[in-house]
């Protein structure tokens, strides 16, 4: 079924014998299932982890999709999976699931095949960089929730970005709380800035960590200036102001 992938030395295809779809890394037929391919062009046919295990999505006769893995514990079908991401070693892994009534969707973030509560939606799902921890942000009424490990922690309006130092150790982000950014570095409130202030240059640098893990840095703009802002040691540096940076 379609082009064969390459990870960490190994090869791997799916292939169709005797009514079961099959991954096939390096020769070996590694997990089976019945059903057939979904249709949807985001969904991809196979993955491999950084371990080299397969996992792919098969839909079954009742119309339900599900992930398949070698040693799956139970299968948990949704009208539509996607998302799927693996921890660094690829001994962890997470997707999101879509379950629709009517024409409501409602979303679960799936970790090591144990379901979550239902949330209107659910995103930005990431693992911790030692792989120990699973983040995500879902949606329940009309604010944000960032979970951990299935826990319900900080609420807000919007988080905006969610970033770990290079050690692993610390994490920042960004939300929107009322009318006002809120830069947040681990449990400590480092700046507060009007709703406008914030500008991005890409979604992935909003918020960035050095490569020592000690200084935390933004760009943010006021009266028509925009300028960079470090965080280090308790102390903060901001940049003379420029038309644009």
């Amino acid at each position: 079924k379609g082009t064969p992938i390459y990870l960490n030395r190994a090869a791997a295809y799916l292939a169709k014998r005797d009514g079961k779809w099959t991954a096939i890394v390096d020769g070996e037929a590694l997990v089976e299932f019945p059903g057939s391919m979904p249709k949807e062009a985001n969904l991809p046919d196979l993955k491999l982890t950084p371990k080299g295990e397969p996992f792919f999505a098969v839909q079954m006769a009742d119309g339900s999709q599900v992930y398949v893995h070698p040693n799956q514990k139970k299968k948990t079908g949704f009208d539509r999976v996607q998302g799927l991401t693996f921890n660094k070693d690829g001994s962890q892994f997470a997707y999101i699931g879509v379950r629709k009534t009517g024409d409501k969707e409602t979303r679960f973030a799936v970790h090591n095949d144990e379901v979550s509560s239902e949330y209107r939606y659910v995103s930005d799902l990431q693992f911790s960089p030692d792989g120990k921890h699973l983040y995500y942000v879902a949606r329940k009424d009309d604010d944000e929730v960032l979970v951990t490990d299935g826990k319900e922690g900080r609420v807000a309006d919007d988080f905006k970005s969610i970033v770990f130092s290079p050690d692993g150790k610390s994490m920042a982000m960004r939300v929107k709380r009322g009318e006002e950014f809120v830069v947040f570095w681990d449990e400590y409130e480092i700046a507060k800035y009007p709703y406008d202030a914030f500008f991005e240059v890409s979604v992935d640098n909003s918020l960035v960590f050095s490569p020592d893990s000690k200084t935390l840095a933004y760009f943010a703009q006021a009266d028509g200036r925009q300028f960079l802002v470090a965080h280090r040691g308790g102390s903060a540096y901001k940049s003379p102001g420029y038309k644009r940076i």
